[in-house]
């Protein structure tokens, strides 16, 4: 985000600079105030909008992630065997609903239900084991819904028309302000800084819309502490590191590295590092 920034004030910059405004009207002053308002107030709505939806997305994985860490756990009373197998599932889960991203997390669901389908086929021997069960198959229902309201939320996305709203009155404000510059320092600091401020804004709401903003605490760091909780090496793709994401010290990662286009998962190359 911020290589956008700074270029759009490297850019505002050139343009104030050196395009020479008509300076002040009534028609642009009452056009920009008019503008501003609608400006504002659509882009507060959609802000807060997509920031619900982020927390509600956010809540449920967190929550999932909780689930699966008990049904491994609980598992324990089936013996060694079930348990292992059990991590293996919840680990393939994992992996699929990583390899694919975010927005077509339906896509991985099936993974899971290979894991319900896993603990439907036990019978439980003991009257101990029966009562865990029952908590097994309860939390597996649980995890279930969860991920239904996480595929939900994430076909809740803002509509084309919304953002093409947004943009148009970004635009005119953008104009009016070049227009009204006056090439005066004043000026032109004035119009760089409200210029790279929408830029800024409309910015935060995209990464908001496509689930990008803080994607680090939210997403791979859990994950990192779900997939160690159950003695499993921590799954993560190349491209995300190459984003920024700092690897735990101490911990030993699996990186996935796609040889071919998404959603083509065929002879990715998984290498062990050890942080």
């Amino acid at each position: 985000m911020y290589k956008y920034i700074i270029s759009s004030i490297i850019i505002f910059s050139l343009i104030a600079i050196f395009i020479h405004g008509t300076g002040t009207s009534d028609l642009i002053i009452t056009l920009l105030s008019v503008t501003s308002f609608l400006f504002g107030i659509f882009l507060a709505f959609a802000i807060a909008n997509r920031q619900s939806r982020f927390n509600s997305i956010r809540t449920s994985l967190r929550k999932d992630d909780a689930l699966l860490l008990s049904i491994y756990k609980l598992s324990a009373s089936f013996g060694t065997e079930t348990q292992n197998r059990c991590r293996l599932l919840i680990d393939d889960f994992l992996i699929n609903s990583i390899d694919y991203e975010l927005v077509d997390y339906d896509k991985s669901v099936n993974k899971f239900y290979e894991l319900f389908d896993f603990f439907i086929k036990i019978e439980p021997k003991k009257e101990s084991q029966r009562e865990i069960y029952s908590n097994i198959i309860k939390i597996l229902k649980e995890s279930s819904i969860s991920k239904k309201e996480v595929i939900h939320w994430l076909n809740e996305k803002m509509l084309s028309f919304e953002w093409g709203s947004l943009l148009v009155l970004a635009s005119i404000i953008l104009i009016s302000l070049f227009v009204i510059n006056n090439n005066s320092f004043i000026s032109v600091l004035i119009t760089v800084l409200l210029g790279s401020s929408l830029v800024l804004f409309l910015l935060i709401l995209r990464n908001l819309d496509n689930l990008h903003w803080k994607e680090d605490s939210w997403i791979w760091n859990p994950l990192t502490e779900l997939f160690v909780e159950m003695g499993l090496t921590p799954y993560i793709p190349k491209g995300v590191i190459e984003r920024g994401m700092k690897l735990k010290k101490g911990i030993t990662y699996r990186v996935v590295e796609y040889s071919h286009l998404y959603p083509d998962f065929s002879d990715k190359k998984i290498k062990i590092i050890e942080n």
